[in-house]
């Protein structure tokens, strides 16, 4: 049917940025992350998209109790963006596999994040 067409290929396009095979802006990047988030996706991948701590901040306000997977790997992320992430994962604290692999964190971001997930 015309619908399961647009669904797969809408899953495709997802695929492509969820990879970071199709390189977005940190706005555009933003912006599907909350309306991702709005619909109470369970998962999030923003790959290689170069979100920073002010994006992450604006993201945060949208995490959710069904949000179990958060890949935010190869961006700009830092220790105040982590701050923000933390505060947000321990209120939602459905969140069973997070991925932050090369960003800006340093020390004062890892134990912000120590501290929420050894509770």
């Amino acid at each position: 049917s015309a619908n399961q067409g647009n669904s797969v290929a809408q899953n495709s396009i997802d695929w492509l940025y969820e990879s970071g095979q199709v390189k977005e802006s940190p706005e555009e990047a933003t912006k599907r992350a909350i309306k991702c988030l709005q619909n109470k996706q369970s998962l999030l991948h923003i790959t290689n998209c170069e979100i920073g701590d002010k994006e992450i901040k604006e993201i945060c306000l949208y995490i959710h109790n069904k949000l179990t997977e958060l890949i935010l790997r190869k961006n700009r992320i830092g220790d105040e963006g982590i701050k923000h992430l933390s505060e947000a994962i321990e209120i939602n604290s459905s969140i069973i596999c997070l991925d932050l692999n090369n960003n800006q964190i340093g020390d004062q971001g890892i134990k912000h994040l120590c501290e929420v997930l050894k509770t």
